[in-house]
């Protein structure tokens, strides 16, 4: 899901349509939950996010809260489009 945009129909009223989902999104939302003793986290993705057309934000869509609070939002790469996956970002999965 992404940015919301109106839309009139034949009887005035405006409807939202989705228009960033056939868009790639600019950044990717992450997960990092730490391990014990320092070592390398697990990276979870979790959403994405997409410029505003007017370049004022973004609209970011999360399909999960991790317990924590901690989000991390780095810029999309060819390895960010598989789905999901549990790897560090720039490293070999």
């Amino acid at each position: 899901m992404g940015a919301m945009q109106t839309k009139s129909d034949h009887k005035g009223e405006k409807k939202m349509t989705k228009k960033s989902e056939t868009r790639t999104p600019a950044l990717v939302a992450w997960h990092v939950k730490e391990t014990k003793g320092g070592g390398k986290g697990y990276w979870t993705r979790i959403g994405a996010a997409w410029p505003h057309q007017n370049g004022d934000g973004f609209t970011v869509q999360i399909d999960l809260m991790p317990r924590d609070g901690k989000i991390v939002l780095l810029p999309l790469k060819v390895d960010d489009m598989a789905e999901g996956g549990r790897h560090e970002p720039g490293a070999a999965p």
